[in-house]
């Protein structure tokens, strides 16, 4: 497995549950969920989490909440 992509499997499972990677304006982040949310930021770039995407690592799935929501990438 590419060492990038292992890499930020590690980081999201030392995370803990439910936490998962964000995008935007360049940025990778890790979102933290609870009241209030915290997000981390990281050196991944979005072509990393389109790869692990592709490599069938991560999974986009779509959370709900009071901005009307995000996207957000989690752990197969």
């Amino acid at each position: 497995m590419n060492p990038t992509l292992k890499k930020m499997v590690e980081d999201l499972e030392a995370a803990g549950e439910n936490c998962g990677y964000m995008c935007g304006s360049n940025v990778v982040w890790i979102r933290r969920p609870g009241e209030p949310y915290t997000d981390t930021p990281t050196l991944y770039s979005e072509e990393d989490v389109g790869a692990a995407l592709e490599a069938g690592l991560l999974i986009e799935t779509k959370v709900l909440g009071g901005g009307g929501g995000w996207t957000y990438y989690i752990l197969v």
